[in-house]
């Protein structure tokens, strides 16, 4: 059987030591920067240009296109 290691101390430092990794884990770690209002609100506007940008570019996307060989792709019919 192989030799089962046990830890040198008592139950409580072991906890300690534990909490103490948990701890040390996130507190390195920055907090993002609180944003004002008006940042906000221009990352909104943003948000809703790039959303109508991509559904233009949706709708014009679905338009059928001549492939490679010359012939158009097949129809798909539009009674879903």
């Amino acid at each position: 059987m192989a030799n089962i290691r046990k830890p040198k101390g008592d139950n409580k430092n072991i906890a300690r030591n534990i909490q103490k990794q948990y701890e040390n884990l996130f507190s390195k770690q920055d907090e993002p920067p609180a944003l004002s209002l008006r940042e906000v609100e221009a990352l909104k506007g943003r948000v809703a240009e790039l959303e109508a940008t991509l559904a233009q570019h949706e709708l014009t996307s679905f338009e059928p296109q001549a492939s490679p060989n010359g012939k158009n792709p097949p129809q798909q019919s539009e009674a879903f």
